[in-house]
């Protein structure tokens, strides 16, 4: 499954051509953590198993993000 970055960026690190890519945060974990907000918004939903939850629905949502997109835009 591909886990990209959820908010690439390149940074400067001086006034020349010299660039450093930055990750940043997976898209994996940005879908788990919008997943778990959603889930605990709810008081009466709270579980224990509540981070296992976010991430499997996230892993759900990048297959399907996987599925929907085509070769030109991967």
């Amino acid at each position: 499954m591909e886990n990209p970055s959820a908010f690439p960026s390149n940074r400067d690190l001086s006034c020349e051509q010299n660039w450093e890519h930055i990750g940043g945060m997976t898209l994996l974990d940005y879908f788990a953590g919008k997943a778990l907000g959603g889930y605990l918004a709810n008081a009466d939903a709270y579980k224990d198993d509540a981070a296992k939850w976010a991430y499997d629905v996230a892993e759900m949502m990048l297959a399907e993000r996987a599925k929907r997109l085509t070769p030109a835009t991967r």
